[in-house]
């Protein structure tokens, strides 16, 4: 047991066999001594040895004891302005540090303990893609709220036609540029119209001629889409085939188109030209016509020589004007005979018998009337007979 200042110090034995058998000895104490100085504090070490009388058998303890700084007054020194923290490093407080023990003292000289400032950690806004005038590269930059120390990287970029181009109009691409800040990716495109025009690619013209060949269109087609072009042609005429008097002739038809400056032509022929007909002459007697058969007229083509007939009526017969060859008595029929003046034939008439009608053979003498009608019979039996008209 310790004596209060360390000085002394008491140390009590038991014994093995009885522990009520106690015996309490008195302890030598030494100690050793580091020296405190002015900035900082001392130890002093204390050591007690207790000794069984008549033995050499002895006991020892030690006690540690720290001493205070002797003390001085601080020296401050000059006032060091403080660092600023950054997004990713410390900063330094505002400080006077005492010249003599290095302790740290704020503007109103309270000691201070720890002079870190702790870095404000990054405070990223949305990253800004930028792409290259074509589309094909592009760079990703985000911005710190914190402080101006942009951060950039290289995008990946892919790209996909998402415009086809057709044969007069060019199509576009869409860039899609992909960056990754801290696990999120972002994304963002461009659309940019550099897929050249496919040119067209031309089939030759097809003609079409309407259904008399007067008028044509030429269309052509284009490889690479549906969309044929169609031009009206010119249309010139010649005929092929003259025509003759009995078979048409022909007009072959030609259509002309420019395409690309370059002409086309296609020929359509058409049986249009209208027989001539026959120049027939003023004809010639085959056979002449008789009294009682027909004649033949024979007409001569004066282009293809053709000929055709025409009948020519029989002339019938030129009779006179007759003479009696019978006359008429009261009791007989008289005869009178017709001659043809052409060909001679005869034929004959019966002339009534005296005081009869020339036509019905009757008196007519039973009244007036019947004598009316006997006179009419008689004008028209001298009518006819010298062929007479009224």
């Amino acid at each position: 047991i310790w004596a209060e200042d360390n000085s002394g110090a008491t140390a009590t034995i038991v014994c093995k066999n009885d522990p009520t058998h106690t015996r309490e000895l008195t302890a030598v104490v030494t100690h050793t001594e580091d020296t405190a100085t002015e900035y900082e504090g001392g130890v002093i070490v204390y050591t007690a040895t207790a000794t069984i009388p008549g033995t050499e058998i002895s006991f020892t303890d030690t006690k540690t004891v720290e001493t205070a700084p002797l003390g001085h007054t601080h020296v401050y020194g000059e006032w060091i302005e403080e660092v600023a923290a950054t997004c990713e490093g410390t900063g330094t407080l505002g400080h006077y540090t005492c010249s003599g023990c290095g302790a740290y003292f704020d503007a109103d000289y309270n000691e201070i303990e720890d002079l870190t400032i702790p870095a404000k950690g990054h405070r990223w806004g949305d990253p800004v893609i930028t792409f290259s005038e074509d589309g094909r590269t592009a760079t990703a930059t985000r911005t710190c709220a914190n402080a101006d120390h942009p951060d950039t990287k290289d995008a990946a970029v892919t790209g996909e036609v998402t415009k086809a181009a057709t044969c007069t109009q060019g199509g576009e691409t869409t860039y899609t540029a992909t960056a990754e800040f801290d696990g999120v990716t972002y994304t963002d495109t461009k659309t940019v119209a550099d897929v050249p025009a496919l040119q067209h690619s031309w089939s030759e013209p097809v003609f079409t001629f309407s259904e008399d060949g007067k008028t044509a269109t030429a269309t052509r087609t284009c490889a690479n889409a549906d969309h044929p072009e169609t031009k009206a042609a010119a249309v010139t005429s010649e005929v092929t085939t003259p025509a003759t008097c009995t078979g048409r002739g022909k007009t072959t038809y030609t259509a002309a188109v420019i395409f690309d400056g370059e002409t086309y032509t296609s020929t359509k022929t058409v049986e249009d030209v209208a027989a001539n007909g026959h120049s027939w002459d003023g004809g010639a007697v085959l056979t002449e016509p008789t009294c009682t058969g027909a004649g033949v007229l024979v007409y001569t083509c004066a282009a293809c020589g053709a000929t055709r007939e025409e009948t020519l009526a029989a002339l019938g017969h030129d009779w006179d004007r007759g003479e009696v060859t019978k006359p008429a008595t009261t009791t007989e029929t008289g005869v009178r005979t017709y001659t043809c003046s052409r060909c001679g034939e005869t034929r004959t008439e019966t002339i009534g018998k005296l005081g009869s009608c020339p036509i019905c053979n009757a008196p007519h003498n039973k009244n007036l009337l019947d004598r009316i009608i006997g006179l009419i019979h008689s004008i028209i039996y001298f009518l006819v007979t010298f062929n007479r008209t009224f």
